[in-house]
């Protein structure tokens, strides 16, 4: 009975576990974000082969049109030089990319500006191993590099470049795969099945279970332990030189799995065929699928890569695909088919509720094993006689409400019951101070309704005064009111009868009565406090003076920032939503959820903060769920990088193309610089992040050492410009800064702004040599024009001298001439006086002659002696008188001092001259007649020209010349 017992038990396991496999697989609820890239937008061939990241950060496509890179800006491709496609590729810690296309091996370099160059390795292949097809994988394990192709395995000499070994497959076959297992290299090949590298050479491992197979991946399981992928025949663990099946769903196998990969969570990713990409766990499990049922864009999946703990790359067959698997943001939808836009949220009985525009679904949740409901693994189901548009799902009393666009709903045992359409639709539900009782919005006003024993009812005699949509209702039992807002209206204040039964009267408060404007203002009640959401910012209601005022503390927080949702936690945490984004804020700190941004219902924001690890918030495509918890410990560490550097007024010189090479120990670092022309001082850095999905919302800081003083403020922008630049030596720093405030470490980029040539030390020391080449010639030039603006002052001097002494000169000619003129003027006046005087004495001489003439024939006449001898005594007086020589002495002398002295100077030359001859050379000199000077020398004409020929003898004159010149010019 034991072993009968024994074996039913064990048959019973069998037959659990054959149903647990052929079972469809049950995903978790939650839904990683997929960004796909077609291959439109990667600018390659649709087909990828593998995938691979470099340190840098940098992503490697196997792509048909060639090798396909993206930094999570722009995507590269750089063909191989047969233009074949590339199959495979392996990074080696130096920066090589080494890839293999059809009939081509080689590797990628990055070259001094960041470019990469093709350096092929077919040469060092046998030529009669050249027609090889194609490369399906290529290993880097220790100083060799092992190729596979469908007939060979090359073995190449990273360190020489020499080709090592060629295995060719035996008997004919065909090499179908190559791996590691563990620090151990494996393959398969069509007649030994799986073998082993070892002492150079391939070793029989004798693994009867993987005969038959076909193997496509080998992953590490952990434990010297290997998950061997087959394509059809499911998953074995390899350890020990035994291989085990390993459990897996029908429908993954079915599937085909093509590649593999091991995340940071401990599970599994499948790529497959035809399905997709499967997530299992350690036990076998699917945790969850993606598939073009749910996002992805194509389901041939040919590799897959896990990077950062976070994100998974997909090659795909159609594109690149990168799914963010253990992102703690995951998308819940409902509907697995199409967008569905999503209002309300609520957790209940195990249940997870979500009202969409399509209606009610629930879906079972279990809170202990997964206490991440986005791990669930579960499906959602429409909740029966609920469709169309849910606004609202409110928990009241363990009872759920839901507000509906066709009146209100019950919630009950996975169903819905109708209650009531008065009013119109149903906004949302809120406990009134009476027990059993509550006050719903609605299209219509206010209505009530009552909680009975045969479930809800409207009360019909609730008086509701205010016929308009009233979507934000709060109750303030404190102050016996109720308030409500119309987006489009104001604030509306209720105010109740003591038992809250009849609406007594109705206050608007608008823009009036303090509120920022009439429009846009949201009612919620927070702390027990009444607040009001407005356009700029957290307003109260102050009560006393019946006015609203800004709260405060909130806009302390928050400041004039326009919020759309409020709500608080379990933990005292104020949720917001702005018509963007989400937040909350405790302990004085504010924070936001840049991932979601853009993302929520505009003007219908939900926010469910269930606990810390699922937090739900509508969207325009199902429920996002965020893990607080696992959201604050995010430690994905962030680096960025430079994409691209390029200089010249249009960033014609490329300096850096974004892949940097590497030293022996696999440290980064750039090439120097090429020297730029005087020209370009114009930069234009465009830079990236290893955080390539769009929600992540990374955000930089540069500064420009040389330039800048300051960091600059923080901005999502990938790029920054400089131009004209003065000369000099420059260091563009940059760094990053993720949504949880991790900055990254700080890259830097030097150059040089050379100067122009006039700028330079050798233009300096010539311009100083110019300088003081151009001072020495200058001081020259001064001296030249010193000295001759001396000479030209001493000539001028001279000439002014010499001018002074003409006019001296002349001054003394007129001084002279005048003094002439005016001795000339004495003398003529002199000769007159001479002349007058001679002409006194000639006339007194004519008189006396003419007296002594008249005596003497009077005395003649006469015959009385006596009077007679009177006469004759007189006449004898006359005639002394005209003897005398007084006169003449007297007359020389003034002669003389008007001729300067004429008369001494002639008597001195000629002494032979008598008085008489000095009286004819003075007469003569005085330019008188012959007949004047007869009549003063009282001679006649006749005596006076004896005395002439006299005189010319005494001078010793000849009869040429002139006597009367003579005297003249004698001086």
């Amino acid at each position: 009975m034991k072993n009968k017992g024994g074996f039913n038990c064990f048959v019973a396991v069998l037959i659990w576990l054959f149903i647990s496999i052929n079972l469809p697989a049950q995903p978790t609820l939650g839904l990683a974000e997929i960004i796909n890239f077609s291959h439109e937008a990667t600018r390659g061939g649709t087909q990828n082969w593998q995938v691979a990241q470099g340190p840098n950060g940098i992503l490697y496509f196997a792509n048909n049109a060639g090798l396909l890179t993206y930094n999570g800006r722009d995507w590269k491709l750089f063909a191989l030089p047969n233009k074949t496609m590339v199959r495979s590729l392996s990074l080696s810690s130096n920066g090589r990319i080494y890839v293999g296309g059809q009939d081509e091996i080689g590797y990628f370099a990055p070259t001094n500006n960041g470019g990469l160059t093709y350096y092929s390795l077919l040469p060092v292949i046998p030529s009669q191993h050249h027609s090889f097809g194609d490369v399906w994988n290529i290993i880097h394990t220790g100083d060799y590099l092992f190729c596979r192709t469908s007939r060979s395995i090359f073995r190449i000499s990273i360190k020489n470049q020499q080709m090592a070994d060629v295995y060719i497959a035996p008997n004919g076959s065909r090499w179908a795969f190559m791996g590691m297992h563990g620090s151990r290299l494996i393959a398969q090949n069509g007649n030994e099945n799986m073998v082993l590298f070892a002492q150079n050479k391939w070793q029989k491992m004798n693994l009867p279970a993987l005969n038959n197979t076909v193997v496509t991946a080998a992953v590490d399981y952990g434990k010297d332990t290997t998950l061997i992928i087959t394509m059809r025949n499911g998953l074995y663990l390899l350890s020990d030189m035994r291989a085990v099946p390993f459990p897996v769903k029908n429908e993954v196998k079915e599937a085909q799995i093509y590649s593999a990969t091991a995340t940071a969570n401990g599970r599994f990713a499948l790529g497959t065929v035809n399905g997709g990409i499967y997530f299992i766990n350690k036990k076998g499990d699917v945790v969850s699928q993606y598939s073009t049922d749910n996002g992805l864009q194509n389901n041939n999946v040919r590799a897959l890569l896990a990077n950062d703990g976070y994100n998974l790359w997909a090659a795909l067959d159609e594109g690149v695909a990168l799914i963010q698997f253990n992102s703690p943001i995951q998308r819940i939808t409902p509907t697995l088919k199409g967008r569905t836009a999503t209002y309300a949220s609520l957790v209940y009985n195990n249940r997870l509720l979500v009202g969409t525009s399509t209606g009610l679904y629930e879906a079972i949740i279990d809170s202990f094993k997964t206490p991440d409901f986005s791990q669930s693994q579960s499906l959602f189901t429409k909740v029966p006689h609920i469709d169309g548009q849910v606004w609202s799902l409110n928990l009241l009393h363990n009872k759920v409400l839901i507000g509906h666009h066709d009146g209100a709903f019950e919630y009950h045992s996975a169903s819905a019951r109708y209650i009531t359409r008065l009013g119109g639709g149903y906004w949302l539900y809120r406990a009134a101070r009476r027990q059993g009782s509550y006050i719903a919005g609605t299209y219509q006003g206010l209505q009530q309704l009552i909680a009975t024993a045969k479930g809800f009812q409207s009360d019909s005699s609730f008086n509701n005064l205010l016929k308009e949509t009233l979507r934000f209702v709060e109750i303030d039992e404190i102050n016996n009111t109720i308030w409500a807002s119309h987006p489009n209206r104001g604030v509306y204040m209720f105010t109740m009868s003591k038992d809250f039964q009849k609406v007594t009267s109705v206050s608007l408060l608008t823009d009036k009565h303090g509120l920022p404007s009439f429009k846009n203002n949201y009612v919620f009640r927070i702390n027990q406090t009444i607040v009001i959401c407005t356009e700029e910012g957290i307003y109260e209601y102050d009560t006393l003076n019946k006015v609203c005022r800004p709260s405060k503390m909130y806009q302390q927080l928050l400041g004039k920032i326009s919020i759309k949702y409020l709500t608080q936690d379990s933990n005292n945490r104020m949720w917001f939503a702005t018509d963007k984004t989400v937040g909350y804020f405790k302990d004085q700190k504010v924070h936001f959820i840049q991932e979601i941004e853009d993302l929520l219902v505009p003007g219908f924001e939900h926010i469910y903060p269930y606990n810390d690890q699922n937090i739900f918030i509508g969207s325009t495509n199902g429920i996002l769920h965020i893990n607080l918890e696992k959201y604050a410990r995010q430690t994905s560490k962030l680096q960025v990088s430079f994409s691209k550097i390029t200089a010249g007024s249009n960033n014609d010189s490329l300096l850096f193309d974004g892949f940097q090479a590497a030293d022996s120990k696999g440290n980064i670092s750039f090439a120097q610089p090429p020297q730029l022309s005087a020209k370009i001082n114009s930069f234009r850095f465009e830079f990236t992040s290893n955080q390539y999905n769009p929600t992540a919302k990374v955000q930089y800081q540069y500064k420009l050492e040389g330039f800048d003083t300051e960091w600059s403020t923080w901005s999502e922008k990938k790029e920054k410009d400089y131009t004209n630049l003065p000369h000099g030596k420059y260091r563009f720093l940059l760094k990053g800064k993720d949504v949880a405030n991790n900055e990254s470490a700080i890259v830097a980029y030097s150059f040089d702004v050379p100067p122009h040539w006039h700028q330079t030390v050798w233009a300096k020391i010539f311009y100083a040599i110019l300088a003081i080449g151009l001072a020495i010639a200058l001081t020259k030039i001064h001296q030249y024009r010193i000295a001759k603006q001396k000479q030209k002052f001493e000539k001028e001097e001279a000439q002014l001298k010499y001018l002074h002494e003409l006019e001296l000169e002349h001054s003394e000619k007129e001084i002279i001439k005048l003094q002439k003129e005016q001795l000339e003027a004495e003398m003529q006046f002199k000769n007159k006086e001479l002349a007058a005087a001679t002409m006194h004495l000639y006339k007194r001489g004519k008189l006396l002659n003419k007296i002594k003439e008249d005596l003497l024939l009077a005395t003649r006449a006469l015959q009385d002696t006596g009077e007679k001898k009177d006469f004759i005594k007189l006449l004898k007086l006359i005639a002394e008188e005209e003897k005398r020589d007084g006169d003449w002495e007297q007359f020389a002398i003034h002669f003389d001092t008007v001729h300067n002295k004429f008369l001494q100077r002639i008597k001195k030359t000629y002494p032979t001259l008598t008085p008489t001859d000095l009286k004819m050379c003075a007469y003569m000199k005085m330019n008188l007649s012959t007949k004047e000077i007869a009549q003063l020398m009282n001679i006649t004409i006749k005596g006076v020209e004896v005395s002439k020929y006299r005189l010319r003898k005494k001078l010793s004159l000849s009869q040429d010349n002139s006597l009367t010149a003579f005297i003249n010019d004698f001086s």
